[in-house]
């Protein structure tokens, strides 16, 4: 009788367990939104009722009740049909559209591709909560003197930046566990002027891995559309990973320096055949 009634507590507390680590899609309307969201995180899931792509992914979207549950992130699903200003209030123009609301500070960030599977939409929001990028201003700079620093560039009024600082949080949470002492940090430039200017950035977002005194740009192209396309995880993994082998090496500067010459030659050069 003992071990029945042991068995069954378990099994109750087995139960519990998977209640409380399954996610929940809650319904929201104009009426209850401001009350139940005022605190944590938020995904939220942006469709209109008859839309066919919504139609489309919702069996897929309802998939993420199945996966591990995030701390303090909290999932919401609202039908602009029905509540109109919910989706005005946030510019939404096309469905579904995938939002992340984070707590700290406020910010609003768009899911940038389209839904094909939910894990890479549960990753992608992971990084963003729990990725931890610390912000370098005129006053604490001299902390960048100290270990390795990957230092993003950006304005606040900045597309472009926006739409980087996800991926960017993704990568420091990628490198949060790691032994390599590799820190992330973000430069807003409307705020800290002179430390952009000491490191020559003309324009925004520029990610630069920092080895005081050596630095080392991210890999640019003039044309904007195609240098964002090189702002992905992987090759900013990698651009993270070559600069910390390469800022040890006792003569990358007169190396950097060398390439750096050799650039411009190869560009005076092919405009000179142009002309």
């Amino acid at each position: 009788m003992m071990m029945q009634r042991l068995s069954f507590f378990i099994f109750i507390l087995l139960l519990l367990n998977i209640c409380i680590c399954k996610n929940n899609i809650l319904k929201l309307y104009e009426e209850n939104y401001n009350e139940e969201t005022q605190v944590g995180n938020w995904l939220f899931r942006y469709c209109a009722y008859d839309d066919i792509s919504c139609k489309d992914t919702q069996k897929m979207w309802e998939e993420i009740k199945d996966y591990p549950k995030i701390t303090n992130l909290m999932i919401g699903e609202i039908d602009c049909t029905t509540d109109p200003s919910l989706c005005l209030d946030k510019s939404i123009d096309t469905f579904p559209t995938y939002l992340l609301h984070e707590e700290l500070g406020g910010s609003d960030y768009v899911y940038p591709k389209k839904l094909r599977d939910i894990e890479n939409l549960w990753d992608w929001a992971e990084g963003v909560v729990i990725g931890y990028i610390e912000e370098i201003d005129d006053k604490n700079f001299a902390a960048i003197v100290n270990g390795d620093w990957v230092l993003m560039f950006y304005n606040i009024w900045c597309m472009h930046s926006r739409l980087l600082l996800p991926t960017m949080r993704r990568v420091a949470y990628a490198f949060s566990d790691n032994d390599d002492n590799i820190n992330i940090g973000r430069v807003d430039c409307g705020k800290a002027p002179e430390l952009c200017g000491y490191y020559k950035v003309e324009r925004t977002p520029t990610l630069k891995y920092i080895s005081y005194p050596n630095s080392r740009e991210f890999i640019r192209d003039r044309n904007m559309d195609v240098y964002m396309k090189l702002w992905n995880e992987e090759a900013i993994k990698e651009f993270i990973i070559d600069s910390k082998y390469l800022l040890k090496n006792p003569n990358y500067a007169q190396d950097e320096e060398n390439s750096k010459k050799k650039k411009k030659r190869r560009k005076k050069k092919r405009v000179n055949d142009e002309l």
